[in-house]
């Protein structure tokens, strides 16, 4: 199967501006070492904006150079849908299944349903469900900076 193209099964990637520089690589089987057939198909669905794993499976698609443009990212800091996704925007995305679910039965699209148990990181302060995001990040390289900031710090 590895190789085959499908049709998604909702249209919010298609439209976006990633999906216009890699139509070729979107919406194609890759194999990956990290799903088994245990639990399931062996078969998944993966997201490279939330999670590593993930986002190894494709970056190999994706050109290096290009990286503003390599992620589909419709979730905003509060794990929301934004407005890439407009039937649910505003909507966090673990409140968001139950709809999602409805959508693909009333499509016709679901072939069966069933609950995992998963474990998810929560917050430690309120047990609320986390999310994994790329996030941009900046590093500054602190210990050659030690000299400088070091007889600075009683002045800042």
């Amino acid at each position: 199967m590895v190789g085959l193209k499908y049709e998604p099964l909702f249209p919010h990637i298609g439209k976006s501006k990633i999906a216009d520089n890699y139509k070729e690589q979107f919406f194609k089987i890759i194999a990956g070492d990290f799903v088994s057939t245990e639990d399931g198909t062996g078969i998944v669905h993966i997201a490279p904006a939330f999670g590593m794993e993930d986002y190894n499976a494709v970056a190999q698609f994706l050109p290096r150079e290009d990286s503003k443009n390599r992620l589909f990212l419709p979730v905003n800091e509060y794990g929301e849908f934004t407005d890439e996704v407009p039937e649910w925007k505003g909507i966090r995305v673990y409140d968001a299944n139950k709809d999602i679910i409805q959508r693909l039965k009333e499509e016709k699209k679901l072939i069966g349903q069933r609950s995992y148990e998963h474990s998810y990181p929560h917050c430690r302060r309120c047990d609320t469900p986390l999310i994994s995001k790329a996030l941009t990040s900046r590093f500054i390289k602190e210990p050659s900076l030690t000299p400088i900031t070091v007889p600075n710090a009683e002045k800042i």
